[in-house]
């Protein structure tokens, strides 16, 4: 290890350019030293961090030019991932589970001997990762509502201002759309709370079924529900509206228990605050409500 040790440049701890050299006289049997890397790996519980600190380290042995890691959960890419031209791809797993799988980009073919320095050194990444995989699961948890599976208001309030960061960034728009269950109330003293809880999750499930992957639905709380569309046409939200009022008016539960849905919108204009476009969407939505409240009264 001593003669490698010799080609790194004191002050960054990179192979300086000789690299290519070096690493095609390596002996077979060479195994770095990496009694370090564990340490700081473990500085951190971000995902993408960890990877890319295993990246810079790795690229000391392997021209890497960055790693994609892939579970069921998540797909992470570190920093130039895509100038790579080769690929290397290996399971990582620790205690004979497996937590995903790692693409490793190089710059050149990653031989036998650089493969084996590879898997050498993912030994000590195994850990942080699933350290890092379980702090996002919790993370993530606590942004959901538990009974919907939805984004709960936390959620809310943290997607809202990034996608208008986007917005203004992008040049790109968004609607807010806010709904909230009629007669809710009533079939929850009358049905019963499991009944009720029944209730909501089917109405997640209809708005699920009404958007689109890019769009991000929540439940506030109670009856209250929001959706923030990814998308250029204020007319969008009419097409959403219209999808949730008819699959509303099939669904079995909704019909037996008489609850509908009231639906407000606002379509964000250049330079509006979060708080200002919420305001838009919560009055059509208060319109809504009252309008259907008054054909109740005439229907009656």
């Amino acid at each position: 290890m001593d003669n490698f040790q010799r080609y790194l440049t004191p002050d960054t701890g990179f192979l300086n350019p000789l690299k290519n050299q070096i690493l095609a006289g390596l002996n077979e049997d060479l195994i770095p030293d990496i009694s370090h890397l564990s340490e700081q790996l473990h500085a951190s519980l971000d995902l993408t961090r960890v990877l890319q600190t295993f990246t810079r380290e790795a690229a000391n042995f392997v021209q890497l030019s960055g790693m994609r890691f892939q579970c069921e959960s998540t797909c992470i890419e570190t920093e130039n991932f895509a100038q790579g031209i080769y690929e290397h791809i290996t399971e990582l797993s620790h205690n004979q589970q497996t937590l995903g799988y790692i693409t490793y980009a190089a710059f050149r073919e990653i031989g036998p001997k650089e493969a084996k320095v590879l898997h050498h050194m993912q030994s000590k990444l195994a850990q942080p990762v699933k350290h890092a995989l379980h702090f996002a699961q919790l993370q993530q948890q606590a942004l959901k509502d538990y009974l919907t599976k939805l984004g709960n208001r936390a959620s809310f309030d943290e997607q809202i201002e990034l996608a208008i960061e986007r917005c203004e960034r992008n040049s790109t728009e968004i609607s807010l759309v806010l709904l909230d269950l009629d007669n809710f109330k009533f079939a929850n003293d009358n049905f019963g709370h499991i009944e009720g809880d029944k209730v909501l999750q089917e109405f997640a499930s209809i708005i699920k079924q009404s958007v689109r992957k890019t769009d991000i639905a929540f439940r506030f709380g109670g009856d209250e529900f929001a959706i923030i569309l990814d998308t250029d046409n204020p007319d969008v939200a009419i097409q959403v509206a219209n999808r949730i009022h008819t699959l509303m008016s099939q669904s079995e539960i909704m019909l037996r228990t008489c609850v509908s849905s009231s639906i407000g919108y606002a379509h964000w204009e250049n330079g509006e605050s979060s708080l200002h476009l919420f305001s838009r969407a919560d009055e059509a939505l208060y319109l809504a409500k009252h309008n259907q409240k008054a054909k109740q009264l005439k229907r009656a």
